[in-house]
């Protein structure tokens, strides 16, 4: 996990700042969202609310971009119930971000 919330921010703002130079972000109702169902999910997540606030997805962008930016061969997650559904969303990201999604599991 991350160390510091002043890490976390940056590699958040990394992470969005990437996928909005490839054009997968858009505004919608005031918040910030991620074209996440050209990339085989079931439907669009926001990254960044209203108030200016990011989600906890946007953090996850931010956290396996920053494995696949390390070097690691693959990438292991293991996903409480509670988290029905994320494979795909992230796998969306990192495909967006130019990642091999093949490591992701």
């Amino acid at each position: 996990m991350f160390t510091a919330s002043k890490t976390n921010g940056s590699l958040i703002s990394e992470a969005l700042d990437s996928l909005k130079s490839k054009k997968q972000l858009y505004e919608k109702d005031g918040a910030l969202w991620f074209q996440s169902t050209d990339f085989g999910d079931e439907k669009d997540r926001v990254v960044k609310r209203e108030n200016g606030a990011t989600t906890y997805f946007a953090s996850d962008i931010a956290y396996h971009a920053n494995k696949f930016n390390r070097g690691y061969s693959k990438i292991i997650n293991v996903w409480g119930a509670d988290h029905h559904g994320y494979l795909p969303r992230v796998s969306a990201a990192m495909s967006a971000l130019g990642e091999d999604t093949v490591s992701l599991r």
